[in-house]
């Protein structure tokens, strides 16, 4: 695995290829580093985090991560084929099918703040909207998990 050096990875892929072990260790850590990155950036200029949004934080990277590795092993894990392709292909699908489900559940946010929070007060991180967000999260990846597992098995 090449963590810097781009050329030998070149090198490697046109003369050999990667293995689906191989391909699985470079996507779960890019999926890693992707969820990380986008979680601190939500803490710039963020001045108020509290427990919620740490906790909201830690689970935002948790989930695909833990998602990644078990569409892999739903896929057949290292005697698995075609990781990449089924992983991205049902997971774009599966992503814009549950983007739809969003709507009611922000519409539902949305009264609720309405109600709970003055129009000029800054809505803090909370328990209602970490678990409704990560729930959704983790049922995406279970849901992509499913998809792949039925096309391996197939």
């Amino acid at each position: 695995m090449y963590f810097w050096r781009i050329e030998l990875l070149k090198k490697q892929l046109i003369e050999q290829g990667i293995t689906e072990s191989q391909l699985y260790s470079y996507i779960l850590i890019y999926v890693a580093l992707s969820a990380i990155g986008v979680e601190l950036m939500r803490y710039f200029p963020d001045e108020s985090p509290n427990t919620w949004t740490y906790l909201g934080s830690i689970i935002n990277v948790a989930i695909p991560i833990f998602g990644t590795m078990l569409i892999f092993r739903a896929n057949g894990g290292v005697s698995g084929v075609q990781y990449a392709a089924r992983y991205f292909s049902i997971g774009l699908v599966a992503t814009i099918r549950f983007l739809v489900l969003l709507i009611p559940l922000m519409a539902v946010l949305m009264i609720y703040w309405s109600s709970s929070y003055d129009s000029t007060d800054e809505i803090p991180s909370g328990a209602t909207e970490t678990v409704l967000f990560s729930t959704w999260y983790a049922l995406l990846y279970a849901y992509i998990a499913k998809h792949v597992r039925e096309i391996a098995q197939a």
